[in-house]
């Protein structure tokens, strides 16, 4: 019988960090900060062969619009960036 070894888990899954770029988007500022400057909204897992929908589907759960995102070189996850709906009417 056939048997899995190692940790399947890292291979098929990202994390997804959900970071809060208003302030970016509406300043006159036209760099990007390092992912670390900005405020965490939420974390969470996500399918890798799937990452571009769940980038979208992440920042519009939570209120939020899609502005950029960014791999990390220290851990294994997506920064994603995002700008507030409330903040561009």
């Amino acid at each position: 019988m056939a048997r899995l070894d190692g940790d399947l888990f890292s291979h098929n899954f990202v994390k997804l960090v959900l970071l809060d770029a208003t302030h970016d988007a509406l300043s006159a500022q036209s760099d990007q900060l390092p992912p670390e400057c900005y405020p965490v909204v939420r974390e969470s897992w996500a399918a890798r062969a799937h990452i571009e929908n769940a980038c979208l589907a992440s920042a519009r759960e939570a209120g939020y619009l899609y502005h950029w995102h960014a791999k990390s070189d220290l851990e294994d996850c997506i920064y994603v960036g995002a700008v507030q709906a409330s903040a561009l009417n």
